[in-house]
């Protein structure tokens, strides 16, 4: 069986999704725009200071500790729905090319570092059911109210 594979940030979207979603996230949380940014400006200094790759995202992931997979599930879906609403959230050739695969039954698979919350939407509006490849934060229980460990 063939699949097309799609990496997410850059390719199929032209904005880094991990990113819009934590402003988001924080906006929601009644955070303004300056705690993004100094979330994102902290991101990058670990990365210039040379930790790795897995140390920095654990730093991302480490905004959401505490929080209920459900609520970041929903907040993902409403940071979609504005987002691709947007008309420049996607990239047009990438977004034509993965609707004639999918036209042809042609399964599409999603590969991104980032996570559910910003990818599951996407899943949904694009790969119906087929696979994403992505990170997995881990949850201190596996149920819709699990909350993240921040890790």
């Amino acid at each position: 069986m063939s699949a097309a594979f799609f990496d997410v940030d850059g390719t199929v979207t032209t904005r880094t999704t991990i990113f819009g979603f934590l402003a988001f996230y924080l906006s929601h949380r009644g955070d303004g725009p300056e705690a993004a940014r100094a979330v994102v400006d902290q991101l990058h200094w670990l990365r210039a200071q040379g930790h790795s790759r897995e140390s920095v995202n654990r730093a991302y992931y480490r905004t959401y500790a505490g929080e209920r997979r459900d609520l970041l599930e929903n907040l993902g879906r409403q940071w979609f729905a504005y987002e691709s609403g947007s008309g420049d959230f996607f990239v047009p050739e990438v977004k034509s090319e993965i609707d004639g695969y999918r036209r042809v039954g042609i399964p599409i698979v999603l590969v991104s570092g980032s996570f559910f919350a910003c990818l599951n939407p996407l899943a949904d509006a694009w790969a119906r059911g087929w696979p994403i490849l992505a990170a997995r934060p881990p949850v201190s229980a596996v149920t819709p109210r699990s909350r993240r460990t921040g890790r």
